[in-house]
């Protein structure tokens, strides 16, 4: 979030510092006053309770509160001496983390010494770059400067977001929690109001970044295997891009941004109405809709392990106006994704597999991926898939109470793509899912569990006697065939 100019001056600092300070103190006490009143009216139950139900005395019941609040003291004590214990080993620790952080900055300067953390740079572009341009972008694009200030604003609006979002959970634990966090907050606000940030840059390192990052005939991407950087000429980027575009199903889309956005909007309200949801309370509509929505952006990764240094593309779709939805779409569809005969957990589960696989001597093993799976996916089919197993599913009331037509028209809705280029066009996306929408991953197994039962595990499929094992992770495939000798 950028903070307007004149916003952060000391005066206005100290005067939101006291009104939040203020209002945490405030929710604090009342917090603390319901939380009596609860434990008072339980107590106050439990004696009635004693004393008609099981007859206890009041002598009886007074002693065995005067027990239970010694014992309380004495657990009290005991786990102030625990914590003391870990406050004493946590300093230590913290002692011991800022040498070490003090020894790796002074590495991190100088140019003799090799980091391990430090990316490896495939500079693609026409661009000669110098050493120390090569050394700062080794740091990596998740590398943060330090902020001139402490970020007030940002601070306080990332915690209230965290909390707002556990207060929805509407149970007793995450209550607490969020009035812990806000506790927590008053400190740290307290201590960051004034205090003076430790650059870990210097003024040319950040003059040299800035430049780099300024330049606008190259473009910085990550890369698509491991965590290397690779630099682009803008137009070779481009190009890489509109070769993406011209191999999936997309069209480029006149409309502007805003009545788009309006308009999947106004789609996603009307269906939430129209399940029962009240759209009209503030936390309900917090939980189903993005406050300020955008158009997802297509960017590129580049795959360096591949001859010429093709692109793979992935539309973010952070903040897209079907991003909170999606997330609880894809909630409910992954118990279905893995419930296919070749699914695979992880590369540990696969693991374990093969170690209990008998492999003979004249088996074939063979792997493979499918090429393009997400936007090669008919959607129709598709969707006609996942209404199968969403009627079939006996464990779907578990896991949300919509119903299955509600669901599908949400997933229609949610496929329904829009993105923006680097150049700034808007494209839509006919067919297939993008790479980078949540969904997208439990609606390509969902349609590949289809396939396989209909062409790899199905009788009729002539090779299906020979098959001895086909797992698959996502468009990864792992096969074992048994042949006879003379074949």
């Amino acid at each position: 979030m950028k903070i307007p100019k004149g916003i952060m001056r000391r005066e206005q600092e100290m005067k939101l510092k006291k009104k939040c300070e203020q209002e945490l103190i405030r929710k604090t006490i009342k917090s603390l006053h319901q939380k009596q009143q609860n434990a008072d009216e339980k107590i106050a139950s439990w004696k009635l309770e004693l004393r008609n139900h099981y007859k206890m005395s009041r002598g009886w019941i007074d002693n065995t509160i005067k027990w239970l609040q010694k014992k309380a003291v004495e657990k009290t004590r005991s786990k102030k001496i625990s914590l003391k214990k870990k406050l004493d080993r946590l300093l230590e620790e913290k002692k011991l983390l800022e040498e070490l952080l003090r020894e790796e900055n002074k590495n991190m300067r100088d140019p003799n010494i090799l980091d391990p953390q430090r990316k490896f740079i495939y500079n693609n572009s026409s661009k000669i770059l110098s050493e120390e341009q090569k050394k700062l972008l080794e740091l990596g694009l998740n590398f943060s400067v330090t902020p001139n200030k402490f970020p007030l604003i940002e601070y306080i609006a990332a915690a209230e977001n965290l909390c707002q979002s556990l207060e929805e959970l509407q149970d007793d634990e995450s209550l607490e929690k969020a009035q812990k966090i806000r506790n927590l907050l008053i400190d740290h606000v307290r201590k960051g109001v004034g205090m003076k940030i430790k650059d870990n840059l210097s003024a040319k390192e950040k003059k040299i970044i800035k430049e780099i990052v300024s330049d606008p005939n190259i473009v910085i991407c990550p890369a698509d295997k491991g965590k290397a950087i690779v630099i682009e000429d803008r137009d070779t980027y481009l190009s890489k891009m509109q070769q993406q575009i011209n191999e999936g199903d997309y069209m480029l889309d006149n409309r502007k941004e805003k009545t788009l956005l309006d308009k999947l909007h106004k789609k996603l309200l009307n269906q939430l109405k129209d399940m029962g949801i009240d759209m009209d309370d503030f936390n309900e509509k917090r939980k189903y809709l993005v406050s300020a929505p955008m158009l997802g952006h297509m960017y590129l990764l580049i795959k360096v392990h591949k001859k010429n240094f093709p692109g793979r593309a992935v539309v973010s779709q952070v903040n897209d106006p079907t991003y909170k939805i999606c997330k609880i779409l894809t909630d409910i569809l992954n118990p279905i994704a893995k419930n296919g005969q070749s699914y695979v957990e992880n590369s540990y589960d696969l693991k374990q597999f093969l170690g209990n696989l008998n492999v003979d001597e004249y088996d074939t093993q063979a792997s493979f991926d499918i090429v393009a799976l997400y936007p090669s996916i008919p959607i129709p089919k598709a969707l006609e898939c996942v209404r199968k197993r969403l009627l079939n599913d006996t464990s779907l009331s578990e896991r949300t109470d919509w119903k299955t037509e509600d669901i599908m028209k949400l997933l229609e809705i949610c496929l329904e793509t829009h993105f923006k280029t680097i150049d700034g066009r808007i494209l839509k996306q006919i067919d297939g899912t993008p790479i980078g929408k949540s969904i997208s991953g439990p609606i390509a197994d969902i349609f590949m569990i289809w396939f396989e039962e209909e062409y790899v595990f199905n009788d009729s499929n002539e090779f299906q006697p020979y098959l001895k094992a086909w797992k698959r992770y996502r468009d990864d495939i792992y096969t074992l065939e048994w042949w006879l000798r003379e074949t």
